[in-house]
């Protein structure tokens, strides 16, 4: 994957060229050091910085800006990773070609000042917004408590993880102790205390984005050292957690750790491991779902930064024991190496087709390459050239590497 960097004052800028396109990507992506109160403040910043700019407060003048630009696309994004907390503007700017007018550099600078002068700054235009942002936040909360799916995945995680990184769940008492010279206070250090990256991705001439670009300034850190790895120890003994939910769904999530893995076996054997178990035509699915009848549905996912794979699966109560038991026996199989490089090299191929389908997008180039820059994960075309060596041996003695670590399982407390 063909890309340029540059170097502009306090920020790195990545270009990527994709010539098949329409519309170009912008990405802004900063990161700062992550606390628990980070996650109140930047609800309240994502709801309240879309209202307007300090040149723009009203929202209806806002929006007429984007409508000027040519139904310039914007959104925010915000996600944790380990001790990191990423917060970013992504753009969609239509190109000169299907437009009447070249408007990449007056997007760009309309989102430089969006980001530099937000209306939060002036507490008395960000309380014209407040108190509306502050009631949708906290019925999205609420709701979220009420969500049994993602109550079973944030609590089942924080119990595995443990003193590894889990994103803080504010409380309503957190969310309504903000106030608007509180939010304003936050976001005037938020810049000084974060890095940025910007990436462009579509049919762009590199140098013509530099040029762009040259003139642009953030007060931002000149670096920034990422946190990239919370690796789960080996625990002595496995680890088990009975809950209930007021549902009819009973939700199971098995927890693996694996002893010591090398650059190879975590970049490219352990994703098609997962392959194996999860896929359609995986060995989870098969002899569990399909065979056994045993659930509604099952998959499971490794997390490339803790070096843990989980197993999660919807099911009814009375057939918790058997699935545990299935999912590591299917394990065990493996381990004793009862696998087959045709059934290996079916993976594969599966893994190498969504890579060399995801180079040809926008946001899963940008993706492969932040991961990169993060934490060195490899790029695409060495992941397809290392994913194709994967053999059997390489699965058996990962497998063999796997040790089952805790259990967490939420029980349906209403008749199925």
């Amino acid at each position: 994957m063909d890309y340029k960097k540059y170097h502009l004052n306090n920020y790195d800028l990545y270009v990527i060229p994709l010539h098949k396109f329409k519309t170009t990507n912008v990405v802004f992506e900063f990161v700062k050091p992550y606390k628990e109160e980070d996650n109140a403040y930047f609800a309240f910043l994502s709801a309240i910085t879309s209202r307007g700019t300090l040149k723009y407060p009203k929202t209806a003048d806002y929006e007429k800006e984007f409508i000027k630009l040519y139904g310039l696309d914007l959104s925010r994004k915000i996600t944790y990773e380990k001790n990191n907390i990423f917060y970013g503007f992504n753009l969609n700017i239509i190109n000169k070609e299907y437009s009447t007018q070249d408007n990449f550099k007056n997007s760009i600078l309309f989102i430089q000042d969006a980001i530099l002068h937000p209306i939060v700054l002036d507490t008395k235009l960000s309380r014209l917004y407040f108190n509306d942002v502050k009631n949708s936040i906290i019925i999205n909360h609420k709701n979220w408590l009420s969500n049994i799916q993602k109550q079973v995945d944030y609590r089942s995680s924080k119990y595995f993880m443990q003193n590894n990184f889990i994103s803080h769940v504010p409380t309503i008492k957190e969310y309504t102790s903000l106030t608007p010279e509180k939010i304003s206070d936050y976001y005037k250090k938020l810049m000084q205390k974060s890095f940025l990256n910007v990436y462009v991705c579509g049919d762009v001439d590199c140098d013509e984005v530099y040029h762009t670009f040259k003139d642009v300034d953030f007060p931002c850190m000149d670096s920034y050292e990422i946190n990239s790895y919370n690796i789960v120890e080996k625990r002595s003994k496995e680890r088990h957690l009975v809950t209930t939910n007021k549902g009819t769904d009973s939700y199971v999530r098995l927890f693996y750790t694996f002893d010591d893995l090398s650059f190879y076996e975590e970049q490219f054997v352990a994703p098609v491991l997962e392959q194996i178990l999860t896929s359609p035509s995986g060995r989870l699915f098969q002899t569990i779902r399909e065979k056994h009848s045993l659930c509604y549905a099952i998959g499971c996912d490794y997390a490339d930064l803790s070096h843990t794979l989980s197993i999660l699966s919807t099911t009814s109560v009375n057939n918790i024991k058997q699935l545990k038991k299935l999912a590591n026996q299917t394990i065990e199989d493996i381990k004793n190496g009862e696998i087959q490089q045709d059934e290996i090299d079916e993976k594969i191929k599966i893994i190498c087709d969504y890579v060399e389908d995801g180079m040809q997008y926008k946001s899963p180039s940008i993706n492969y390459l932040r991961n990169n820059l993060y934490y060195h994960f490899a790029m695409p075309d060495e992941l397809i050239k290392s994913y194709k060596k994967v053999k059997v041996t390489d699965i058996v003695k990962l497998a063999k590497k796997m040790h089952f670590d805790s259990v967490y399982i939420s029980k349906g407390s209403k008749n199925e």
